[in-house]
C-alpha cells in the first residue's frame, strides 16, 4: 500500500511542471488535477510502447512514460527561471500539500470500503471478475493490444484503457492482482475528491477573482470545495430517503402516483403503506406481488437505489393478492451515482473514467476563462496534444463520456472565441472549427492504434418497418432510436433534485425574465399531462446557453450556465432517443449519460450555492425558500451513505476476512484454485491455451485464466463475450462454435474427433476442476488421458497437457 501511494505521489509530482503550464491562470494553477494528468500521460507512453512491442506493458514501458512525464515537465518548465520557481514553491505549497492531504485521506478512507463494501473486500459479485481478467489482460499480455484471457486467440474489444491507468501503479508498486483491484478503486476515489474539489475551489476563486482574498475568505472556498466534493461524491438519490420512510425495499419500482400515495401514508402513519391492486406491475412473469408493500427489515436494502427507474416493458399475466390478471412487466433503469459505484466497487470503465472527466472540465473551464485567444496552428501545441490525449483518452476508456466532455471542450473554446469576436462572421465561424477539428484529429491520432483493434459493438443491423426504407433514418436507426418509456417526475427529482434546487434558486435570481420562466413552467406543465416531464430541461438548457450567449462574458458565471445547460440537453435527449446496443433498450444510455448529468449538475449546484451566499447575498430573504428545501434533500441524500456505513443498518458491515488483496478474500477464487493457477504461471508459455468450461455470466468460469494469465478457449459467453463480440463475425461465430467444442474435449467419445477439436483450437491444457466436473457430468476423462498427460493434481484440480 505504501509502495502504490508513493507511486501516484511521484507521478502528480512529475506532473506539477505540465499542470501549472496548462492551469497556469487558474486559482491553485492547477494542482489538483497533476496525479490524474500525470498518470494519463505516463499511461499513455506506456500503452503506446507496449503498442508498438517496444516491450510488454511492464516496468520498461512504465518507465519509459516516467521519463517522458519528467522530460515533458522539464520542457515546459524552461522559460521560468530559478527565482520565478522558488517564489511559485513559496506561494503553493500550502495548497499542494492540503491536497495531498486530501488525497491520502479519502484513498485510506477508500481501502476501509472495500474492507465493508457491498460484497466485502473480494473479487465476487456482479462483474467484479470480469474487471479482475481485463486488469489481468492488461498487465499479463506478452503483446498489445491485450490479449482477451477469455477469448484465445482475440483481442480485448472493450474500453480497456482506464485498466491501463490503474495498471500502471501496480507495475510501479509490484502489487498482486487483488491488490490492484482494491487499491485501484481508491485511487479512483482520491483522485475524484480532488477533481471535485478543484473545480469547485477554483471556480469560487474566479467568482471572486476582483477581490483581495482574506484568510476567511480562503477558508469559506476551502470549506465549499470540500462540501462539493461530498455532495458530488458521497451523496445518493432520495430512494434511499424513501425507503426509509415507506420502510420497504420496493419504493423504487413504483409510479409516480404510487409513490406520492405510500409517502403520504407514511407520514400519515400507515404502516405498511398499500396500494390499489390494480396499479400493480410484476418484474418479471408469474412473480406474484401484494397490494401492500413488503416490509425492509432490519437491514438498509443498498441495491434499490441504484435502479430509481422502472420502465414498461410488456403485457402479461402476472398475480396479485393470489390473483391472476393481465398486467406489465417491468424493465429496471440503472440509476447509478458515485458512491453507490464505489461502495459496489465494480472496476467498471464508468468508474475508472471519473478521474479523466474531471480533468477534461477543468480543461474547459481554462480554456474558456484564459486571458488571450487559442491559436493552435500558430501558437500552444502542447495545449492542442493534451486536450486530445484527454479526450481520446476518454474514448479508449468509457466511450460513452468522450462526445460528452469533448462538446463540454468545444464550448469552452466557443466562450473564448466569443469573447473575442463580439460580431463573427463567417470566416471566423470556420476559424473555430478548424480549431475544434484539430482537438478531434489530436485524439483520433494519438489514440489511432485503440481506433483500428476496436470495433465499436453499438447500433443494430436491422431497424423495424416502416423506418427502414427511408433514406438516412434508415441508417440512423440502426445507431438510434426513439425511447418507448419516459423517466418520470419523482425519478428525476429522486435522481436531480439536491441539485437543481440550488441551480433553479440561482438561475431564476440571475435570469429575471419573467417571461422564460412562464414558458418553462408551461412546458413543466404540458410535460406532466403528456408523461414526459423530462421536457421541461429543454426550456432550462435554452435559457442557459441563451444568456451565457447575451452576456457574452467569459467568467466562472458563464461557464456554470453552460455545464449546466449541457447536463438539461443531456436529460431530455435520452428521455427520448437510446443508443441501441445488445439489449436494445434505453437501460445503457440512461445509466451512463444519467451518470454524467450527476457529475455536471453536482459542479454546477456547488457553484451556484457559492453564487446564492458569497459577498453578502446570504443576506437575501429568497435565501429561506431555497435553503430549507436543499437542506432536507441533502439529508435525504446522506442516508444511503450512512445506512450502507452504519454497523447496525450495513448490508456488509461484517469485515471478517477481509483482506487488501482481494483475490485472497475471495469466494470467486478458491486457494486450490489459486495453487493450479500459480503452477500454470510458473510452468507454462504465456501464450498457452487453457480448456475450461465457459460458466455464465455473473457466476463462474475463467477464473484460471485470470489468475494465470493463460487464455482460456471462452468463458462468460451469454452477455460478455456475446456483446463485445457481436460486430466481429469471425469472433462471434467462435463463441457460437467454442461452447460445442468444449462440450465435445471433455464428453468426446471417438479419440480421433477429440484430437482433431484440441488441434483446431490450438489447446495446450486442458483443466478438470470443479466448474468442469459440475458442467461435465459424464466426461469421458479416460479418453482425454489418451492424449494428455497429468502435469498438475492437488485438492479436485487436476491439468492435463495436450501431447504434441
Amino acid at each position: 500500500m505504501i509502495a502504490w501511494w508513493l507511486s501516484i505521489v511521484l507521478i502528480g509530482t512529475l506532473a506539477l511542471p505540465l499542470s501549472m503550464r496548462l492551469f497556469g491562470h487558474l486559482p491553485g494553477r492547477g494542482l489538483a488535477w497533476s496525479k490524474a494528468l500525470g498518470l494519463l500521460v505516463v499511461a499513455w507512453i506506456a500503452w503506446m510502447g507496449a503498442m508498438l512491442n517496444l516491450s510488454g506493458f511492464d516496468g520498461v514501458t512504465v518507465g519509459l512514460g516516467l521519463i517522458g512525464l519528467g522530460t515533458l515537465g522539464w520542457f515546459v518548465q524552461q522559460p521560468f527561471d530559478k527565482a520565478r520557481l522558488l517564489a511559485a514553491i513559496r506561494q503553493y505549497w500550502p495548497q499542494w500539500l492540503a491536497y495531498e492531504l486530501l488525497f491520502a485521506l479519502v484513498f485510506l478512507l477508500g481501502i476501509q470500503l472495500r474492507f465493508h463494501g457491498m460484497f466485502g473486500s473480494g473479487i465476487h459479485g456482479t462483474e467484479k471478475p470480469m474487471e479482475s481478467m481485463l486488469f489481468s489482460a492488461v498487465l499479463n499480455s506478452p503483446s498489445y493490444p491485450p490479449s482477451d484471457l477469455w477469448l484465445a486467440g482475440f483481442s480485448v474489444n472493450y474500453y480497456y484503457f482506464g485498466y491501463v491507468l490503474i495498471s500502471v501503479l501496480s507495475v510501479l508498486s509490484g502489487a498482486t492482482l487483488g491488490e490492484t483491484f482494491n487499491l485501484g478503486l481508491a485511487t479512483i476515489m482520491g483522485l475524484a475528491s480532488l477533481g471535485i474539489v478543484g473545480l469547485v475551489t477554483t471556480m469560487a476563486g474566479l467568482w471572486w477573482r476582483e477581490y483581495l482574498l482574506s484568510r476567511l475568505r480562503l477558508i469559506a472556498i476551502a470549506a465549499l470545495g470540500l462540501f462539493g466534493g461530498v455532495l458530488v461524491l458521497f451523496a445518493g438519490n432520495q430512494i434511499g430517503a424513501l425507503q426509509k420512510i415507506v420502510n420497504s425495499a420496493e419504493v423504487n419500482r413504483l409510479t409516480d402516483s404510487q409513490r406520492v400515495s405510500v409517502l403520504w401514508q407514511a407520514i400519515q402513519g400507515v404502516e405498511p403503506a398499500t396500494l390499489d391492486p390494480a396499479t400493480l406491475k410484476s418484474e418479471n412473469t408469474g412473480i406474484s406481488k401484494s397490494s401492500t408493500l413488503p416490509p425492509m427489515g432490519e437491514k438498509f436494502e443498498a441495491w434499490p437505489s441504484s435502479r430509481a427507474i422502472y420502465d414498461d416493458h410488456e403485457e402479461t399475466m402476472i398475480i396479485v393478492d393470489n390473483q391472476q390478471r393481465m398486467g406489465m412487466s417491468q424493465r429496471e433503469i440503472i440509476t447509478e451515482f458515485p458512491f453507490f459505484s464505489f461502495y459496489l466497487a465494480d472496476m467498471h470503465p464508468h468508474v475508472l473514467s471519473i478521474p479523466l472527466t474531471l480533468l477534461a472540465i477543468a480543461l474547459a473551464l481554462a480554456i474558456f476563462v484564459r486571458p488571450a485567444m487559442v491559436r493552435f496552428p500558430k501558437h500552444d501545441w502542447l495545449e492542442l496534444a493534451i486536450a486530445g490525449l484527454v479526450i481520446g483518452g476518454l474514448y479508449a476508456a468509457n466511450s460513452w463520456d468522450a462526445p460528452t466532455f469533448g462538446v463540454l471542450y468545444a464550448l469552452g473554446l466557443v466562450g473564448l472565441w466569443r469573447g473575442h469576436t463580439p460580431q463573427p462572421t463567417r470566416r471566423d465561424w470556420l476559424q473555430l472549427a478548424g480549431q475544434v477539428g484539430l482537438v478531434v484529429l489530436a485524439a483520433a491520432l494519438l489514440y489511432m492504434p485503440f481506433l483500428l483493434t476496436f470495433s465499436s459493438f453499438a447500433g443494430r443491423d436491422t431497424v423495424p418497418d416502416p423506418f427502414a426504407s427511408i433514406p438516412i433514418i434508415g441508417s440512423l436507426g440502426k445507431i438510434m432510436a426513439p425511447a418507448r418509456d419516459h423517466s418520470g417526475w419523482t425519478d428525476l427529482v429522486a435522481i436531480f433534485g439536491l441539485f437543481l434546487v440550488p441551480i433553479i434558486a440561482w438561475l431564476s435570481r440571475t435570469i429575471k425574465v419573467w417571461q422564460l420562466w412562464a414558458m418553462t413552467g408551461a412546458v413543466l406543465l404540458i410535460g406532466l399531462i403528456a408523461g414526459i416531464p423530462a421536457i421541461v430541461f429543454l426550456p432550462i438548457a435554452v435559457i442557459c446557453w441563451q444568456t451565457a450567449w447575451q452576456r457574452n462574458q467569459r467568467d466562472v458565471q458563464n461557464f456554470s450556465l453552460i455545464v449546466v445547460g449541457l447536463a438539461a440537453l443531456l436529460i431530455v435527449v435520452v428521455d427520448f432517443l437510446y443508443l441501441r446496443d445488445i439489449f436494445d433498450n434505453r437501460m445503457n444510455t440512461v445509466f451512463k449519460v444519467y451518470y454524467q448529468a450527476w457529475m455536471l449538475l453536482g459542479i454546477g449546484a456547488a457553484a451556484s450555492i457559492w453564487g446564492l451566499l458569497s459577498n453578502a447575498q446570504w443576506r437575501r430573504w429568497t435565501n429561506g425558500i431555497w435553503l430549507p428545501l436543499f437542506g432536507l434533500l441533502l439529508a435525504g441524500g446522506l442516508v444511503y451513505p450512512i445506512s450502507v456505513l452504519n454497523p447496525t443498518t450495513s448490508p456488509s458491515w461484517d469485515a471478517s476476512g477481509s483482506k487488501l488483496d482481494a483475490v485472497e478474500s475471495s469466494q470467486h477464487f478458491s486457494e486450490p484454485m489459486r495453487k493450479a493457477a500459480a503452477w500454470l504461471e510458473a510452468n507454462t508459455p504465456s501464450n498457452s491455451v487453457l480448456a475450461t468450461a465457459p460458466g455464465s455470466s455473473y457466476q463462474d468460469g475463467g477464473e484460471l485464466a485470470t489468475l494465470s494469465g493463460r487464455p482460456t478457449l471462452l468463458a462468460w459467453p451469454g452477455s460478455h463475450e456475446g456483446l463485445w463480440r457481436s460486430k466481429q463475425p469471425d469472433a462471434n461465430q467462435q463463441v457460437a462454435q467454442r461452447q460445442g467444442d468444449i462440450s465435445a474435449i471433455y464428453n468426446a467419445t471417438d479419440i480421433n474427433q477429440l484430437r482433431e477439436v484440441l488441434a483446431r483450437q490450438r489447446v495446450d491444457y486442458v483443466v478438470w476442476g470443479p466448474n468442469e466436473q459440475k458442467a461435465y457430468p459424464q466426461a469421458n476423462i479416460g479418453l482425454l488421458e489418451q492424449v494428455a498427460s497429468k502435469v498438475y493434481e492437488a485438492d479436485s484440480w487436476i491439468i492435463y497437457q495436450v501431447q504434441p
